[in-house]
């Protein structure tokens, strides 16, 4: 799995939020806010996005901009061509963007005054690393312009100089992309300066300067993600055949703010000693999809601590039960954890008739000793050894070998890419039985249990060692997947733009 870095929802180095589709593809309804001439002024229209090639490590992104708001007389009109270069470092299972700006074509008019763009400056990188469940990504940003007012660079009325960068020490744009969802957050400081003739300049007065000068300051913070909810609908009829399904409901949240320190303007003319100081945004939720999802039939969970979870994950066809039983306290295998967990962070294609009969013929590499090529479950275990999820034994998976807890949990904080953030050995748990928790998976159930994906026994033990059974397996996938759908969610917004 790979999210390929773009503007999407965040379509402008201006903050912004994109909208409603329009009918021509591509295009959508959007808004930004102009901060150039002293004051915040909202800006409706188009934005046109993209398609991003996938298959490239050179291309060429084209956004184009039309704007106005008719109130202020103001009209704004864009054109953003970036090269892109890709630098895929396998080693590190990162791959790096390279942004140069190779065009920027923008003209601006507020109430008949003219703002033309005469130079720039630009640099924007990204670093997407690539973990089995989740891709995240940071990158920077700086932009410079210069604007001449009425004018060129030399014949004009003044000019304004807009400054854009990374807000203190933070990326610009941070963000991921999983199964259940994606966001971009992107965060940026602005200065803005307008220098202009002083048309009161008096030569022979050391006191009277020939330019005068004001400087504003914004702050710009803007989020966009994309998420998918599990919600059930009972069915109220007797005489139907199940109780209620779940519905998956896919939506976008759209979130632009904007605080701003800009000098106070009355009838054209800046009153000293006072600034215009506020903050404002702008929202959209679109409910994008919205699939019933299949109802299973299993006898034996009702009034099970772990029915919900179990329920749920077979709707979702994350576990695939061949029979009318599922067997909550029967030890999970391997085979079977390995099919769980891939169908909780990929969707993983069914092999066609043809590859199998390919992976069969004289010569064909087998992956492991005991799983044929045609073994049912053949592209599950694929995915999971080429992921480096689950490893086998010296040729051997194993499949039907009971799972431990503390595999389990190894499993799901390397799929998560989250060892490296756990303290280095030597260090305790703060479960009783630290001491029978092998230093090899310590770290990962310190993750674990950092992030809320595992809770230990009521004794406040662990058991490291402990098999687990079926119902513990869908009780921790369904942990993982809500982490990743809603738990990483509120750190990639909430806590990043209601930082500043």
């Amino acid at each position: 799995m790979m999210i390929m870095p773009v503007f999407s929802e965040i379509a402008s180095f201006e903050g912004g939020i994109v909208k409603e589709m329009t009918l021509t593809a591509g295009t959508y309804n959007y808004q930004e806010v102009l901060f150039i001439t002293g004051e915040p002024i909202v800006l409706t229209g188009t934005v046109k996005i993209p398609t991003i090639p996938d298959n490239r490590d050179t291309y060429t992104l084209q956004y184009s901009y039309e704007l106005k708001n008719i109130e202020k007389n103001v009209e704004l009109s864009r054109s953003v061509t970036y090269s892109v270069t890709k630098d895929v470092k396998e080693s590190y299972g990162q791959t790096l963007y390279d942004y140069e700006m190779s065009k920027l074509d923008e003209s601006i008019t507020v109430g008949g005054v003219e703002y033309t763009l005469d130079s720039k400056n630009f640099t924007r990188s990204m670093n997407y690393d690539n973990t089995p469940a989740v891709d995240y990504f940071s990158g920077n940003l700086y932009l410079k312009r210069i604007y001449y007012i009425n004018g060129d660079q030399f014949i004009n009325q003044g000019k304004v100089i807009v400054e854009t960068t990374s807000h203190n020490d933070e990326g610009a744009l941070i963000g991921y992309d999983h199964l259940w969802g994606s966001a971009e957050t992107y965060m940026a400081k602005m200065t803005i300066e307008k220098i202009w003739p002083n048309p009161n300049y008096d030569a022979d007065d050391s006191s009277s300067p020939k330019e005068l000068t004001w400087k504003g300051f914004v702050d710009l913070r803007a989020s966009e993600q994309t998420f998918s909810d599990f919600k059930f609908q009972r069915t109220s009829p007797q005489n139907i055949s199940f109780t209620g399904n779940y519905v998956r409901v896919d939506q976008i949240e759209n979130v632009f703010q904007y605080t701003y320190d800009l000098p106070k303007i009355e009838d054209g003319q800046v009153v000293a000693g006072k600034r215009n100081i506020g903050e404002d945004n702008i929202r959209t939720d679109k409910v994008v999809n919205g699939d019933s999802m299949v109802v299973p039939r299993i006898k034996d969970i009702g009034g099970h601590w772990a029915e919900d979870s179990i329920f749920l994950l077979s709707s979702l066809e994350i576990i695939n039960n061949d029979s009318d039983f599922y067997g909550p306290n029967l030890p999970l295998t391997r085979i079977e954890f390995a099919e769980m967990i891939a169908n909780a962070i990929a969707t993983i294609e069914e092999r066609t008739q043809t590859d199998i009969i390919r992976s069969l013929r004289p010569g064909a590499t087998q992956l492991f000793h005991d799983i044929p090529n045609d073994h049912p479950k053949y592209n599950y275990v694929l995915f999971v050894y080429n992921n480096d999820i689950m490893e086998g034994y010296a040729n051997y998976f194993s499949p039907q070998e009971p799972l431990k807890r503390s595999e389990m949990v190894k499993i799901m904080i390397d799929a998560l890419g989250l060892e490296h953030r756990a303290p280095q050995l030597p260090f305790q748990t703060r479960y009783d039985d630290d001491a029978q928790i092998p230093d090899w998976a310590k770290r990962h159930i310190y993750m674990a249990d950092e992030i809320g994906l595992v809770k230990g026994y009521p004794d406040n033990t662990f058991k490291p060692d402990s098999y687990v059974t079926r119902a513990e397996a869908a009780q921790m996938v369904h942990n993982f997947i809500y982490h990743i759908k809603d738990n990483i969610r509120i750190d990639f917004r909430e806590k990043l733009i209601n930082r500043y």
